[in-house]
């Protein structure tokens, strides 16, 4: 039922955040496969699965489905949103200006929510999953990305290590 809602509230965003002439197409086409799904992010999603291949995770790829999709449209200062419970990540790439280390760092951002249940942290000066990140910042973690994706996964590795030893 909350699924089912929050699409319903999904739909009702976008429906009401796009101008809409009589004489469009229905709304339903803003999912359509040519306008919304951007190859780009599919292969940021596949190197996502090396990544955490690499790290020892391997089990959490088959248990949800994803739809990755590019959309230009979300509020001012959002650049990427996660629903996890029905399966949407929306990246703003034209508000990112298409700049590489901005679309990298927030799309691992919005599938380590996904797939990691990652939450924000602003525990360090720089991590990927810092609640809000500026262009100087995604550079400067773009440099050492390798360093930050090692440890988000260790973090992963982590939470789950305490979650297994606080249900004993």
């Amino acid at each position: 039922m909350k699924n089912k809602i929050l699409l319903i509230i999904i739909i009702v965003f976008i429906a009401c955040s796009s101008s809409v002439k009589q004489d469009n197409p229905p709304i339903t086409y803003i999912f359509s496969a040519e306008d919304c799904i951007d190859p780009q992010l599919y292969d940021i999603r596949n190197e996502f699965f090396k990544d955490a291949k690499r790290y020892g995770i391997r089990d959490i790829f088959y248990q949800k489905q994803l739809l990755l999709l590019k959309y230009n449209a979300l509020p001012e200062s959002i650049w990427g949103l996660c629903y996890p419970d029905i399966g949407f990540i929306f990246i703003d790439s034209t508000k990112m200006n298409a700049d590489t280390s901005l679309i990298w760092i927030v799309t691992y951002h919005e599938l380590a929510h996904f797939y990691l249940d990652a939450e924000h942290t602003d525990s360090c000066q720089l991590n990927i999953m810092m609640p809000v990140i500026n262009k100087t910042q995604a550079d400067s973690i773009y440099k050492n990305f390798n360093a930050y994706k090692s440890g988000m996964f260790r973090a992963y590795h982590i939470k789950k290590f305490h979650e297994k030893g606080i249900k004993r």
